[in-house]
């Protein structure tokens, strides 16, 4: 094998000089479609010899003498990879000893190393099946061998075993959004049940097919997903109205009328006045991340603006209207504290409001200069393991027990939400 290492070396090597002298912009395009087409296959073979290495690396001691935690981490940093689809790789590559026609299809290059991880499960549900997966993933495409894999494991399964796999998939569903950081968009991914997916691309299609047939009276091309972007905001802005496709007040518009929506925006006043955001200042949507001042100023026509101009780190001009959280303290309170405000933590979502200064239960005030956002973890901190928040706007500090309760000491515990009694005291933001 020391011999087939080297060999393996020499091509690397090969490799790595092509890559320093290769000039595309010199090759011919034929000549370029031949280098690229011989670069896929070499990279197909190599994606497919690291498959099958793989459970052999598990049992070596480099990625522990390396500091992996795992060999499928040791792995992912070698691939540039997550430890997640080296880990699926290391499972799919052990399983391969019992579907030699795999393994076979894989050694010789007829499969790919993505499609031998998609064979692998429906072969082990089924394994007569195995030879129609590998016909699928050679002559089918992606879309015919997922299915003939969804298939095969259908028909594996038990009535019990399908509930099951339901049931596992409805407590998994999630959806998550997040900025960009690149170009600030907001993004997001999500996971449902296969029959509420289904129901949300049907209420979504009629969306779809109106964005795109105004796109085409109005001679504008653009791909679908940009069309199904499009048409996601007008489900959106129909579901606020009240109205479907087509709806909204005016009865003869062709779009769904847009809702009232209540946006937060956060601008240093200067900006708002000059137009732009120099070095220093700010105009943002709370939550989303940095927008330019001219948005800030085009939804004041369509939606119900909450506008928090700022000159400093807090905000003076907001009265006390009684115990509650006012909407005018709490648009002031989110455009002042847009993260806990615990130095250091960061997080955004589902903060909560905190009597800093003097507390609620004992009589303190629902002002902005009082109150604080914080997240649940530190809030509970604060509340049952005493500790303090001290500084204010600008100046947060963040103090621990004093003196510190004795290690191995457990901090009073806090009440049990489970109790039908308890009320929870917190305000969700």
């Amino acid at each position: 094998m020391a011999s087939v290492r080297e060999e393996i070396q020499g091509c690397v090597g090969v490799i790595r000089r092509f890559l320093l002298v290769a000039d595309p912009e010199a090759t011919h395009p034929e000549d370029a479609a031949g280098v690229w087409a011989d670069l896929c296959e070499l990279q197909r073979l190599a994606a497919n010899g690291c498959l099958l290495f793989g459970p052999r690396v598990e049992e070596s001691e480099v990625w522990r003498r390396e500091g992996a935690g795992s060999a499928a981490q040791w792995m992912a940093r070698r691939q540039g990879g997550g430890t997640r689809d080296s880990a699926a790789d290391l499972e799919a590559a052990k399983e391969m000893d019992f579907h030699p026609d795999t393994e076979e299809a894989l050694r010789n290059g007829d499969v790919s190393s993505e499609q031998a991880k998609r064979i692998v499960p429906g072969a082990k549900a089924d394994p007569s099946a195995e030879k129609d997966l590998l016909e699928a993933a050679k002559h089918g495409g992606e879309e015919e061998l997922k299915r003939k894999v969804r298939e095969a494991r259908a028909k594996a399964q038990s009535r019990l075993e399908e509930d099951e796999r339901a049931e596992k998939v409805r407590k998994s569903r999630f959806l998550k959004t997040w900025t960009d950081d690149l170009d600030g968009a907001l993004r997001g991914s999500f996971k449902l049940p296969a029959d509420d997916g289904a129901r949300l691309l049907a209420a979504l299609r009629p969306f779809q097919d109106q964005v795109f047939d105004e796109a085409r009276q109005a001679g504008v091309k653009e791909r679908s997903d940009q069309y199904a972007a499009d048409a996601l905001v007008a489900m959106a802005d129909a579901a606020h109205h009240g109205g479907g496709v087509g709806g909204g007040e005016s009865g003869g518009s062709s779009r769904p009328g847009r809702a009232p929506a209540t946006i937060l925006f956060r601008v240093d006043l200067s900006a708002f006045l000059r137009g732009w955001v120099e070095s220093g200042e700010l105009c943002e949507i709370a939550g989303i991340g940095p927008v330019p001042v001219d948005t800030a100023k085009a939804v004041l026509s369509e939606a119900f603006l909450k506008l928090v101009i700022t000159d400093g780190v807090d905000i003076r001009t907001v009265a006390h209207l009684g115990r509650a959280v006012s909407a005018h303290v709490r648009s002031a309170l989110e455009a002042r504290d847009p993260v806990c405000v615990v130095p250091g933590c960061g997080v955004a979502q589902s903060l909560e409001i905190d009597h800093w200064q003097f507390p609620f239960a004992e009589g303190g005030p629902t002002e902005l200069w009082n109150l604080a956002r914080i997240c649940h973890r530190h809030h509970t901190m604060k509340t049952y393991q005493q500790w303090t928040l001290t500084g204010g706007p600008g100046q947060w500090t963040w103090h621990r027990p004093d003196p510190p309760p004795a290690q191995g000491s457990d901090p009073d515990p806090p009440p049990d939400r489970a109790d039908p009694a308890w009320e929870e005291p917190r305000l969700f933001v």
